[in-house]
């Protein structure tokens, strides 16, 4: 079955997942750092998109859990994610959450003095000393300003010094060095400054002891047909990091190496199908009305159109004069466009238009208003599958009071 067979054949909206696109790209961005380095774990970045069948195809590759919250880590035990292999970070941890990591294995990433002291003082009540416990780097934001000039995230190296002490103390020192920051750049430079932040980090702990380096996430990656956007290979990306841990302490690079790829991973494995409802001509401007949202295509309010294609109501891909077009939600919002000014066919009621590169974040944030989360299916070659069914009105609204008042 093609993705236009698709296309015709269910209702929308939908989004529709290409399992086979994201085994090639879990691949490629293993491959490109496994060149480099001895041995390389990729942690997913479970907040990016926690879609069933993307975790599975990815767990199935060999990918680990990277999580940021209580329930991120409870879905990943729930999908038989071994504690093991699950990388713990975030700002904020429960105790249970951190007695739990700690006790499966986990690798869990300290992201404040305090919470270095609560790790600590699990550490020592439950007797597991020698336990997995890394520090997480604050590094300066290269396109921040004002308060946003640091990120937010992670110890200062005074901080971090301290933090390895209470850690020492209780037999567990740390093993592990953590930094993450997202750029809108996403350029090799700023994967070396990191990089080098973690170096400076390393001379304040003992770097025979560290384990892992972990740089995070924040890749960029051109999809296919989307041109303006020029990042580097995994390839580069990978060799960039590695120069630069070497030059700072050669024994770094023999050292595993986690990143946590969300974006770059799944971005273009996903598309969104939805149906044009009206057309209006205002002002000068032809503006579609279509069943979706900013909330469901991109809801980060990038300014960018992305790249879309229509058919008609039984999946033949329309053609005929192209023009522009302002295409918008069903929100009572007047910001809700999804694109402005995209050149397209002409449009109809019914007709199917398909909107792609929208795996990052769109089911992750899709808040409950005005309408329920879309259908998802997932698609091997011929075979389709429904991956989550369209909520329902009673999923909804499950714990709402919804009896008539007496």
């Amino acid at each position: 079955m093609s993705r236009f067979d698709a296309i015709g054949q269910l209702e929308p909206p939908f989004y529709l997942v290409d399992l086979e696109r994201l085994r090639a790209r879990h691949a490629a961005i293993h491959e490109a750092f496994r060149s480099r380095f001895d041995r390389v774990v990729l942690g997913y970045s479970y907040k990016t998109n926690y879609l069933p069948c993307v975790l599975r195809t990815l767990h199935a590759q060999g990918a680990w859990a990277e999580v940021v919250s209580d329930l991120e880590f409870a879905l990943a035990l729930r999908l038989g994610v071994p504690g093991s292999q699950i990388v713990y970070n975030g700002p904020i941890k429960s105790d249970e959450s951190i007695a739990r990591a700690l006790g499966l294995g986990s690798l869990l990433h300290v992201d404040s003095l305090e919470e270095a002291s609560r790790v600590a003082e699990q550490v020592r009540s439950l007797g597991l000393e020698g336990a997995r416990v890394g520090l997480r780097v604050n590094v300066p934001h290269p396109e921040g300003e004002g308060h946003r000039r640091f990120s937010r995230f992670g110890l200062t190296m005074k901080d971090l010094e301290r933090a390895a002490e209470m850690l020492a103390v209780v037999g567990s020192p740390p093993v592990g060095l953590h930094a993450h920051l997202a750029t809108k750049a996403r350029s090799l430079e700023h994967f070396e400054g990191l990089t080098a932040a973690i170096g400076e980090a390393a001379k304040r702990v003992d770097p025979e002891h560290l384990e892992w380096i972990d740089v995070g996430g924040g890749f960029g990656f051109t999809p296919e047909g989307f041109p303006g956007r020029d990042y580097p290979s995994f390839g580069e990306y990978a060799e960039r990091i590695h120069a630069t841990l070497a030059s700072v302490h050669p024994a770094l690079v023999e050292k595993t190496l986690v990143i946590e790829p969300g974006m770059a991973m799944v971005n273009d494995a996903v598309r969104f199908v939805t149906r044009v409802e009206s057309v209006k001509h205002v002002g000068g401007r032809r503006i579609a009305f279509v069943d979706g949202s900013i909330h469901t295509v991109k809801p980060t309010r990038h300014a960018m159109n992305l790249p879309t294609r229509v058919f008609d109501a039984a999946g033949r891909e329309k053609r005929g004069h192209e023009s522009p077009c302002d295409l918008v939600g069903y929100t009572c919002m007047d910001d809700d466009y999804l694109a402005v000014d995209q050149v397209l066919p002409p449009l109809d009621r019914g007709d199917r238009v398909e909107i792609a590169n929208v795996g990052a974040y769109t089911l992750v944030f899709k808040p409950p208003f005005i309408r329920a989360r879309p259908a998802v299916y997932a698609q091997e070659g011929d075979r389709l599958t429904e991956d989550l069914p369209e909520e329902s009105f009673e999923a909804f609204f499950t714990d709402f009071d919804l009896e008539p008042s007496r």
